[in-house]
């Protein structure tokens, strides 16, 4: 009961009593379970989750923690006796700052142990996220032949400052540039700062992507504050998000589409390029033209004529 009616303080909507139950199989404290709950819930509402609205009553199955009848107790790891091992693995611009500061930045919630550092399953999804962050930004679509160049140029009226910086501190920059800006957002437990230096300069052909990154970065977030399900069960929740994204997308992705259409476009004019070079290049070494200054082969050495005669 209390558990429920803190939950109806921080947030209006409802939750049957299995995310109850899941939430204080995770925290003892009824407090810190319905901080979590309503963390859950807030992230489970963001992004193109056909599933919910705002009078539905959540379940474990909308937060993507598994029912009690579909799995048994889950007994949390315990990290107290782990100790950090062996060197840093990992390619630097999409490595997360926890992992590139070997050190937990999250905080827990009040009352709550801040836990030890120990590379996880979740800072790998965060690495596979900001690949898909960086193609967003440096690409304007699909295929070969599509980096965002013109935003280089100065003299260009897409010349775009802020895309360079974002790119130059995410991925270009020394290690300690991009440890201490990738930190920055980790400092903070909501999506509004990734949101506006990061998102925002999405080329617009991803813009239906950018729910999803979103949700994305506050499955991430949740995971690392609480240590809940979204921890430990990270690849099932990324996994689901990406079913909505692929349906999503699929679905805008028409023929009528001016980003489509454009993209089509430039892929072909691109292939058409290629085979034309291919075909020359073809073409000259079927039939390879002799030098007009060179003199005519010659099968013979004046000798060996001689003796032929």
């Amino acid at each position: 009961m209390f558990l429920r009616n803190s939950l109806s303080r921080l947030s209006r909507d409802k939750v049957d009593n299995n995310v109850m139950m899941k939430a204080l199989q995770r925290f003892s404290n009824p407090l810190t379970a319905s901080y979590y709950v309503a963390a859950a819930v807030k992230v489970a509402r963001s992004g193109h989750n056909p599933s919910v609205s705002t009078t539905h009553t959540y379940t474990t199955d909308d937060l993507g923690w598994k029912s009690p009848e579909k799995s048994e107790t889950i007994n949390w790891p315990n990290w107290e006796d782990r100790e950090h091992r062996g060197e840093r693995t990992g390619t630097l611009p999409y490595m997360s700052a926890e992992v590139l500061t070997s050190s937990t930045i999250v905080l827990p919630p009040d009352g709550e142990e801040k836990p030890p550092f120990s590379h996880q399953a979740i800072h790998d999804l965060e690495s596979f996220l900001w690949v898909l962050v960086r193609l967003c930004l440096t690409r304007s679509g699909p295929g070969m032949g599509m980096q965002r160049e013109f935003v280089l140029d100065q003299r260009s009226a897409q010349y775009d400052q802020g895309l360079i910086d974002v790119v130059q501190k995410c991925f270009n920059g020394t290690e300690e540039e991009i440890k201490n800006y990738k930190r920055s957002f980790l400092s903070e437990t909501n999506s509004a700062l990734f949101e506006k230096n990061v998102v925002a300069h999405f080329h617009p052909y991803f813009e239906p992507l950018k729910p999803y990154v979103l949700k994305w970065w506050s499955i991430l977030m949740l995971g690392y504050k609480y240590r809940g399900y979204e921890f430990y069960n990270i690849h099932s929740h990324i996994k689901s998000l990406l079913k909505q994204a692929i349906a999503k997308v699929q679905l805008d992705e028409t023929e009528n589409s001016e980003a489509t259409i454009a993209a089509i476009k430039k892929m072909d004019e691109w292939k058409q390029r290629r085979l034309t070079t291919f075909s020359q290049y073809a073409s000259d070494v079927t039939n390879p033209e002799t030098p007009p200054f060179s003199p005519p082969p010659s099968f013979t050495t004046p000798t060996h004529r001689s003796r032929l005669s």
